[in-house]
C-alpha cells in the first residue's frame, strides 16, 4: 500500500482544526488519504481551510456546548456513517495571573479545554464503534499539563486533566 495514502477510506475529525496545530494535523491526515472534518468555532475559517484539502469538510462547533457537539456527531453520522479518528485539539489559551483569575474564567477554560474534549468523545464513540478498523482518539495536551506555571492555573489544570483523561480512556 502506498504509505502516503494509508488512511484512504478513513474519516477523521479534528476539533479546532481550522488553524495552527489543528490545521497541520488535518493537512497531514488529508495528505494520507483521510476524509477530514474540520470542526471549529470559526465557521468561515474552517470552510476556507476545508476547501483547500483534498477531501475536507467543515462543520461549525462549540465543544463547550453539548447541543453543538451532538449536532456535529449527527452531521458526521449522516455524511459518513462512521468515524475512524478523533483528534481532540480545540482549546483556548489562558495565561490569567492568579490574582486576576475568577471562578467564571476558570470554569470557562475547563469547559472548553477539558469538558469539551470529553463531550466530543461521548458524542463520537458510537460512530467509532461503526468503523471497520475501530476508532482512534488522539487528545492534544501540553507540557503545561505536566508542570504548570504561575500564570496558567486554569489552562494547566485542564491540560493535566486531558493527560489523565487519555490514560483513563486507554
Amino acid at each position: 500500500m502506498d504509505k502516503a495514502k494509508r488512511l484512504k477510506n478513513r474519516t477523521a475529525l479534528v476539533t479546532g482544526g481550522a488553524r495552527g496545530i489543528g490545521a497541520a494535523i488535518a493537512q497531514r491526515l488529508s495528505d494520507e488519504g483521510a476524509a477530514v472534518i474540520i470542526a471549529d468555532i470559526d465557521e468561515s475559517v474552517a470552510k476556507s481551510f476545508a476547501a483547500s484539502l483534498e477531501n475536507g469538510f467543515a462543520q461549525s462547533v462549540d465543544i463547550a456546548s453539548a447541543g453543538s457537539v451532538a449536532k456535529l456527531a449527527a452531521v458526521i453520522g449522516d455524511k459518513y456513517g462512521h468515524l475512524d479518528i478523533l483528534v481532540n485539539n480545540a482549546a483556548m489559551l489562558d495565561a490569567t495571573p492568579f490574582n486576576d483569575l475568577s471562578m467564571e474564567r476558570y470554569r470557562k477554560v475547563l469547559d472548553v479545554n477539558l469538558n469539551g474534549a470529553l463531550e466530543v468523545v461521548f458524542a463520537t464513540v458510537p460512530l467509532m464503534r461503526k468503523a471497520t478498523h475501530g476508532g482512534r482518539i488522539l487528545n492534544i495536551a501540553s507540557i503545561m499539563g505536566m508542570r504548570g506555571s504561575r500564570d496558567s492555573l486554569a489552562y494547566s489544570t485542564a491540560k493535566g486533566g486531558i493527560v489523565n483523561m487519555t490514560r483513563c480512556l486507554a
